[in-house]
């Protein structure tokens, strides 16, 4: 089916081939590696990416001063295109590199690319990437995370997604190929908004699975180590993302009530002194400081 498929047309939809997404797509790269403390450990470590798309973040990379990095995708115009960065990459399917190189690295990188494999490969996928990592090395894995209340998007916006994913599921894949030291991240940390849009949900995975800190972003991030000591530094050094969805109730508080905050808030904002002072004086305390929980920058932007 691959050769069916252009994919570019896909791919443009987040990443265009021009300098404001390449710089664009360079800083949010090197943003995700510093959240998630996922540097290689030396400028001249053995770094690899699989599916490496236009090269954007083994730019990121270089841009660190990590000097010797691969990038493998299996479309050849996306390979061109790192190449044109001057990146050294190779067209090739990301199981059978893995099959036919004899390199180890101290570093392999893949985003958003396990979901695009055959679900009958993964297994062996992850036994090959245990065999390419060096033994004090680490890997990184994105997948589409299929607790996240918007997993069905992400799951079908892209024809060529096979699979979504659990923190389950993906430690199960990492131990059955030996790669016991794993730790499951949420993407990113949420905005208190989207942290109260999404509690619901949590409440639900907690009353009906016993499920506790939940990560319901979009994307989770597996962080896998080959041996104990690097994992236990690794979680001493790296500061944990934990999204906690609360729920806020307001028992007695109205959306009247909440409206004539809000436009307080306004009249505050806009120096409407006597409009302001009445729409505090009609708001009782009890709920002025019950919605000003609530309140946060985010949902006011």
């Amino acid at each position: 089916m691959q050769n069916e498929i252009d994919y570019t047309l896909q791919y443009q939809n987040w990443h265009k081939d021009n300098p404001y997404s390449k710089n664009f797509d360079i800083k949010i790269w090197k943003e995700l590696i510093n959240l998630h403390n996922i540097h290689p450990q030396k400028e001249d470590s053995r770094i690899l990416e699989l599916g490496c798309g236009l090269g954007r973040f083994l730019l990121a990379l270089r841009d660190y001063g990590y000097t010797n990095l691969k990038g493998i995708d299996i479309n050849k115009d996306f390979v061109q295109a790192t190449q044109s960065e001057g990146l050294d990459a190779e067209v090739s399917d990301a199981v059978k590199y893995l099959e036919q190189t004899n390199t180890t690295y101290d570093t392999i990188y893949c985003f958003d690319i396990l979901e695009h494999i055959e679900k009958e490969k993964q297994p062996k996928f992850f036994k090959l990437l245990k065999e390419h990592l060096d033994e004090k090395g680490f890997a990184v894995i994105r997948v589409p995370n299929a607790l996240s209340p918007t997993a069905n998007y992400f799951r079908y916006e892209d024809f060529t997604h096979v699979i979504s994913y659990t923190p389950v599921t993906i430690e199960f894949l990492c131990k059955n190929a030996g790669l016991n030291h794993v730790i499951i991240r949420p993407e990113v940390e949420e905005s208190q908004r989207l942290r109260t849009l999404k509690a619901p949900f949590a409440e639900i995975y907690k009353e009906q699975f016993s499920l506790d800190d939940i990560i319901l972003t979009p994307n989770i991030l597996a962080v896998i180590f080959k041996n104990k000591e690097s994992f236990d530094k690794y979680i001493t050094d790296t500061k944990p993302l934990v999204n906690d969805y609360k729920f806020v109730r307001f028992e007695g508080v109205n959306l009247k009530t909440i409206l004539k905050y809000y436009l307080s808030k306004l009249c505050q904002k806009f120096s409407f002194g006597p409009l302001r002072k009445y729409f505090d004086s009609k708001l009782p305390k009890k709920y002025k400081i019950a919605v000003l929980e609530f309140d946060s920058d985010e949902i006011h932007k």
